[in-house]
């Protein structure tokens, strides 16, 4: 065999390779969905709703060692203040 054939047997068994695993991959597991509620003048609730597809798991803010834990993070604005902290609410699964 010369080297031209071995090298284009490689490069195809490598792409070969890499388009199994690039398409093994999943886009995002989780859909977000966002609605804000007035309860007063000037002050609103903010429910942040997470729908999580098929056997995946999303870990509690405060996870503690292993797991990474879900983090909000809120674009800075002059205009709007933050009073307290993102509260989690629904069913909790313990493993």
């Amino acid at each position: 065999m010369n080297n031209l054939y071995l090298k284009k047997i490689i490069t195809g068994t490598f792409l070969l390779l890499f388009a199994g695993f690039v398409q093994a991959q999943i886009n995002n597991p989780v859909t977000w969905t966002y609605t804000a509620q007035k309860i007063a003048d000037k002050t609103y609730e903010l429910h942040i709703t997470a729908t999580i597809d098929g056997n995946w798991h999303m870990y509690a803010q405060d996870a503690g060692e292993g797991p990474e834990p879900t983090t909000f993070a809120f674009t800075a604005n002059p205009l709007i203040s933050f009073d307290g902290k993102v509260k989690e609410m629904g069913k909790m699964e313990k493993s």
